[in-house]
């Protein structure tokens, strides 16, 4: 009986394995891309197993194991599509990967979560991170403008690490300042995203309507970035080595005129309102001969304080990979960026401008069980920003000063000056530096659970999230001794010389904690598709010693599709917010939308070769902002200190300062809202190669922060606005904003060539509904009807061209009207020009437009790209130093040549010249509003990725060596100041135009 039973066992366990044996076999393949090249790198992954999985090697081979022939197998690569293959009795495989840019299996980032592009009926648009990481450029916010649909930006100066970009998403829908900035997340944690990395990014979306963002209530209503970063994958390490070199140099700069031209003109301008000239004969000819140039300097300040080029150097090294039980992303990354200023006679410190960043961060995942995931997320950086301690007066005072004004160096070898200005030549010798460092420490801890167990589809996660920014700096100054040089060679002192003196400091501090948890759930019954979410944040803002802020968020979402065909979202915040009143810190923002994939009717034919899929979506909600002044706690009574006329007590009769009740708590204030209206239409065209997305959208925000300027002060305030003793602020204002967005993108191929072109452009226009602006004399004074930061100033209809024309229109803003002084329109017709012919002028200076287009393509190794940005519907209001004449001791430009002369009337293309600010021609009139309008090449970029065959003894899986270009074109109408520049007198430091050559190598 015992043999019996061991020889059946024996029998069965011979069966039992045979059996296993007969159902596991290796399968082996390849794995190429679009134009056939072999794909290194790939992850092979078998569907339904923890763990069995390979990598593809640097010729694009694969080996793996499989359990039957039933395996399926996952083929997975960055930016491009899930390939899932059954093995069924196949024993080799031949595997084509395909890019994702038009995929609609793409997952896009959503509030709280994630969705199927196809399953998204918001106004979500996204960016290539692969796109963002070709521009060179090291500042995030100069990398979106023109490339998402939507994103409004403009970029006034280029000074290393100081070059952030305004962004806006649609516009600007509220009046208050400041309060137009959309909400960043970076891994679903609030955190500034200028100075992140690009090669770290993995995802970038914007959110834009009601339904993408109301999730974030009382603060979505200027829409929403989410950015993700780069996570492991269960594979070989990848080692990934970046390096560039780059060559900036300033766009435009400001073309001054020399000391002879400067001396003739203001000759001239003393003369025009009868004054003796300040230069004689001499002086003119010493300073066009250059034959005294102690008595008679003639400076070229821009061009020989700022160097031709200056250099910036970038390094990023990453690890990616993982195992079945840990996946991990690990970076670092350098950079240097120098200024232009040159630097002289000092050995002892660098005075030149400069900015440096390093960084690190790891994400790791671990799969501590099969259901269970935890996550730590740990990223470091420290930016290093280093000025001369004239600070932002060096660049200015070479815009500002006359040519002629003071010497670099005197004849005694004494450095030159004259009170109140900035010799820049001793600056950059012997005036010191500032310099500060800051330290960003950012940590995410967090727990996804899947919960299937209680019933199929559920989950759960928790997040934890610390922010901690730390700044400090040192500072050293010193000014050496300065002495004036006149025309007649005698010397004056200026300034005695003071000693070296070290400033340090610590601050300020910022952290940010953020708590999180999350409950989802998402299943199929059929042709049914449900999820649903319920989640909880709690964000607690804190700066140095000061009463921290915060926010609770309460969301909830549900959505449900039918047959992939009618799909419909529910989004919603229950939000509190510590700005408001108790009673009043919690409002309830809803959002609806519908979807409907005509595409997928029956109607439609699924042999339709031409239209692929069309998705119609509308969608209306409201969000809210918090955000609406530079002040807290507007609900409750201020007592100011008084610091003068303090009343004396006591026996030593000393003044003591005392408080007053000052304004008035306003316990009704609340957010503004944000009702938004959105309806979009997403279209694949020819075989998928053709994608378009177009949007309207409209939106009126309401319960703008205001001052009723309509109450009088007969009640006895000091004015409506001061902050000690008006009125408080209501919520008044109003202002519609709508608007359309249009993006496309084409991809094909012929031959061995493939390219793409893509392109959008995004309108958005707002008008003020309401205002709280005191009683208007005249209409057309009012800002009631107008754009938001609508410009009012005087029309220019020419200029007094005869002693006739002063005397039929004179104007009160000058009793000294000179001919060649601009002539202004008399708005209500009573004669003269003064303050009521003010009126609406001009376009304002957010473009309405923005826009971007590229093109770029592959071709055995090579690839290029051209990046197209440009903006319509917007003005650029010019003045002061770097444009009107000899206004504060300032100087010349090549423009005033064409200024208004008797002999040169009806060609003159400048006002008549005056030695000082003129109070009729300086002043905001349409004559100083210049076209803002420009396209540029923004980015061009050429790369060529050596053969595998090349590399692999190396162990190289690809080495790629590129050369590219930022800003290198510029099409605009006006072109003495940058088109993107702010307002004003040109002394910002300039934008730079930016050549570089980089290497990446993959192993």
């Amino acid at each position: 009986m015992k043999k019996f039973l061991l020889t059946l066992i024996v029998v069965i366990a011979e069966g039992v394995f045979y059996s296993l044996y007969a159902q596991s076999f290796t399968v082996t393949g390849t794995v190429v891309d679009m134009n056939d090249e072999a794909m290194p790198g790939v992850n092979i992954v078998e569907q339904g197993t923890r763990g069995n999985g390979a990598i593809s090697d640097i010729n694009g081979r694969f080996k793996i194991t499989v359990s039957s022939s039933k395996s399926v197998l996952v083929f997975s690569f960055i930016g491009y599509e899930n390939q899932e293959v059954l093995v069924g009795k196949q024993r080799k495989l031949d595997v084509k990967m395909v890019e994702s840019g038009v995929s609609l299996e793409e997952v896009v980032v959503v509030g709280y979560g994630s969705q199927k592009k196809a399953s998204v009926v918001g106004a979500i648009s996204t960016a290539d991170a692969k796109e963002l990481q070709k521009t060179g450029t090291t500042n995030l916010t100069q990398a979106i403008g023109g490339r998402i649909a939507g994103v409004i930006s403009r970029s006034p100066g280029g000074r290393p690490g100081e070059d952030d970009a305004s962004i806006y998403i649609r516009g600007i829908a509220s009046y208050n300042s400041g309060t137009s900035s959309p909400l960043v997340l970076v891994d679903g944690v609030e955190r500034e995203y200028s100075q992140i990395d690009p090669e770290d990014i993995e995802s970038f979306s914007v959110l834009k309507d009601a339904s993408a963002t109301a999730v974030f209530g009382v603060r979505g209503a200027n829409g929403v970035i989410l950015i993700t970063t780069k996570r492991g994958e269960t594979s070989k390490p990848v080692v990934d080595f970046r390096t560039s070199f780059t060559m900036n140099t300033p766009i435009r700069l400001p073309e001054k005129l020399g000391s002879y031209d400067y001396a003739r003109l203001k000759n001239e301008a003393l003369m025009n309102v009868g004054e003796v000239p300040e230069y004689n004969a001499y002086d003119l000819e010493m300073y066009r001969t250059g034959a005294s140039p102690y008595t008679h300097p003639d400076n070229d300040y821009i061009g020989d304080m700022l160097k031709n080029s200056s250099m910036k150097q970038q390094y990023n090294l990453t690890v990616r990979g993982g195992t079945p039980f840990v996946r991990y992303y690990v970076s670092a990354n350098y950079l240097n960026e120098q200024g232009i200023f040159n630097t002289f006679d000092n050995e002892n410190y660098d005075s030149n401008v400069y900015f440096k960043r390093y960084g690190m961060r790891t994400n790791l995942d671990f799969n501590v069980t099969k259901t269970t995931v935890f996550g730590v997320d740990l990223s470091g950086r420290l930016e290093e920003r280093h000025d001369n301690d004239a600070g932002t007066d060096l660049y200015k005072s070479m815009v500002r000063l006359p040519p002629n004004y003071l010497n670099y160096v005197n004849p005694n070898g004494t450095y030159g000056g004259k009170l109140n200005v900035v010799n820049p030549y001793a600056a950059l010798s012997k005036y010191g530096y500032n310099h500060s460092k800051r330290n960003v420490f950012e940590a995410v801890v967090k727990l996804n659970q899947k919960l299937d167990f209680i019933t199929k589809g559920l989950s759960a996660r928790a997040m934890f999230g610390f922010v901690s920014t730390m700044a400090s700096r040192r500072d050293i100054t010193e000014r050496p001794e300065l002495w004036e040089y006149t025309k007649d060679g005698q010397y004056a002192i200026v300034s005695n010389e003071t000693p070296v003196r070290i400033d340090t400091s610590a601050g300020p501090h910022r952290r940010n904690i953020t708590t999180e948890f999350a409950v989802n759930y998402e299943r199929k019954f059929g042709a049914h598709a449900v999820t649903g979410l319920l989640a909880f944040n709690q964000l607690n803002q804190h700066y140095n010693a000061v009463l921290p802020t915060g926010y609770i968020n309460y969301v909830g979402r549900v959505t449900y599709g039918y047959k992939n065909r009618y799909l419909a979202e529910f989004n919603a915040g229950y939000n509190g917010s510590v700005q408001f009143a108790e009673g009043k810190r919690y409002g309830f923002f809803p959002a609806f939308s519908l979807g409907w994939v005509v595409s997928e009717e029956k109607f439609w034919g699924k042999s339709n070769k031409v239209f692929n899929y069309m998705k119609i979506r509308g969608a209306y909600g409201e969000v809210g902002n918090d955000k609406i002044g530079s002040e807290k706690y507007y609900y409750l009574q201020t007592y100011p200190m008084l610091t003068s006329y303090r009343p004396s007590f006591g026996i030593d009769n000393n003044p003591e300062n005392r408080i007053y009740e000052g304004k008035e708590g306003n316990i009704d204030v609340t957010w503004e809202r944000a009702r938004k209206l959105n309806i979009g239409i997403d279209m694949r065209l020819f075989d998928s190669k053709l994608a378009l997305t177009v949007d309207a959208f409209t939106e009126k925000r309401i319960n703008i922060l205001d001052y009723d300027r309509a109450i009088s002060t007969i009640y006895g305030m000091l004015g409506a606005t001061d902050s000690n003793k008006g009125f408080p602020p209501q919520n008044l204002g109003e202002v519609r904003n709508s608007g359309f967005e249009v993006d496309a993108s084409f991809n094909d191929k012929i031959g061995d060539v493939s390219y793409y072109v893509k392109g959008n452009v995004s309108f958005a226009r707002n008008k003020i509904l309401k205002k709280g602006e005191e009683p208007q004399t005249y209409p057309w004074i009012s800002s009631i009807g107008r754009k938001v930061n609508q410009r009012f100033g005087m029309i220019v209809d020419g200029f007094y061209n005869t002693q006739e024309e002063i005397d039929a229109l004179p104007s009160r803003f000058s009793s000294n009207l000179k001919l060649g002084d601009l002539k202004y329109r008399d708005i209500n017709g009573d004669g003269e020009i003064d303050s009521y012919d003010v009126t609406a002028i001009g376009k304002t200076r957010l473009p309405e437009i923005i826009y971007g287009f590229t093109l770029g393509g592959e071709w055995k190794g090579i690839d290029w790209q051209l990046f197209f940005q440009g903006a319509a519907i917007t003005d650029l209001y010019v003045n002061g130093f770097g444009y009107w004449e000899f206004t504060n001791t300032g100087s010349v430009m090549k423009h005033h040549l064409g200024r208004w002369t008797p002999d040169n009337k009806e060609n003159a293309t400048y006002p008549s010249l005056s030695p000082s600010t003129s109070k009729q021609n300086h002043r905001l009139s349409t004559f100083w509003l210049k076209n803002g309008n420009y396209l540029r090449l923004k980015n061009m970029q050429i790369g060529y990725t050596l053969p595998v065959n090349w590399t692999k003894k190396a162990r190289i899986s690809s080495v790629r060596i590129y050369v590219s270009g930022t800003n290198l074109l510029t099409f605009a109408g006006f072109k003495e100041y940058d088109p993107e520049a702010n307002d004003g007198d040109n002394t910002s430091y300039p934008q730079m135009r930016n050549y570089s050559v980089g290497l990446n190598l993959k192993f």
